[in-house]
């Protein structure tokens, strides 16, 4: 029998040494919001995005580093705002404005996608943006803005 998402979401924590467990882990996690959509989704929030945050941290580990935005990516291409609560919640949006100055395509790609996706509320898309001003030193910001189309910016 597969692992639960909580079990899954355990072995993240568990092995925070042990950065092939968590790969693999991270990669089940990926399988399963894939195959199971909203479900999975709400399955993982409950289970706790702490440690696919921390991976996300990674940014010197494309193994790690990765996944986890792909995880957030899944996560955060929702109409469930608790859904996408919990990610802005976990601490997860100062990371990915880091990510979005990585000399790395792909994690660059992924950050930007993921915030793509929350800012698709207007509301919250306001909150978002005054934590990435916040974030942002004020030329990356300025950079930022330059490649941005309009309708993006806050």
């Amino acid at each position: 029998m597969a692992p639960s998402m909580s079990e899954l979401v355990e072995r993240l924590r568990s092995s925070s040494s042990d950065d092939a467990a968590r790969e693999a882990a991270l990669q089940a996690l990926l399988s399963r919001l894939r195959m199971r959509g909203q479900r999975g989704h709400r399955q993982l929030v409950a289970a706790g995005l702490d440690p696919v945050v921390d991976c996300l941290r990674r940014t010197d580990d494309p193994g790690l580093c990765g996944p986890a935005a792909d995880c957030l990516s899944y996560l955060c291409d929702t109409d469930s705002p608790q859904v996408v609560g919990a990610v802005v919640a976990a601490g997860a949006v100062p990371l990915l404005a880091e990510l979005l100055s990585n000399q790395s395509a792909y994690p660059r790609r992924r950050a930007a996608a993921i915030l793509r996706n929350l800012l698709v509320d207007a509301a919250r898309g306001r909150q978002l943006a005054a934590i990435l001003r916040r974030a942002f030193q004020p030329s990356c910001m300025q950079r930022a803005r330059s490649t941005t189309p309009s309708f993006w910016r806050a």
